[in-house]
């Protein structure tokens, strides 16, 4: 992974790596902390746990928390599978479909699977996940930064 991404290994979860504790002041500390992992040579998983902040007037997780966590995932998965140009790269599309509500009290999953790469650009698509259940599918191409 891209070490500007600034994640480490998670001692309390092997095989797992974890991002810094959110203190930039950005946009991103909205998410919260990330773990990561690779599974297979295409698909990556971050893990989230969902805070207070959060949650909807209905309590469950914000439809806008969704779409803003999968924003990343399509960034750090490719990442997490040593796609080069992730970082500082632009988000061209995604595509994102609500397929139940996300409970507040669970974990959730991002599983990214890379379709395809070229020089420039990356395909990706996935789904967000509580207790093996997708609750939102996505898509989306990142133009890849220059490194």
């Amino acid at each position: 992974m891209d070490p500007r991404y600034r994640f480490i290994d998670d001692p309390e979860n092997p095989g797992w790596m974890v991002g810094p504790e959110p203190d930039s002041g950005r946009f991103m500390d909205v998410i919260g902390r990330i773990r990561a992992c690779v599974e297979s040579p295409t698909v990556s998983r971050l893990r989230v746990q969902p805070l207070e902040r959060h949650r909807n007037i209905v309590g469950t997780v914000h439809g806008g928390f969704m779409m803003a966590l999968i924003d990343q995932a399509l960034f750090i998965g490719p990442a997490m599978l040593e796609v080069p140009g992730m970082r500082g790269g632009l988000t061209i599309d995604c595509s994102c479909q609500f397929l139940r509500p996300a409970l507040f009290e669970k974990t959730l999953d991002v599983v990214v699977e890379l379709l395809r790469e070229t020089g420039r650009m990356a395909f990706v698509r996935g789904a967000v996940e509580q207790d093996g259940e997708a609750v939102v599918a996505f898509s989306g191409t990142v133009r890849k930064a220059r490194d």
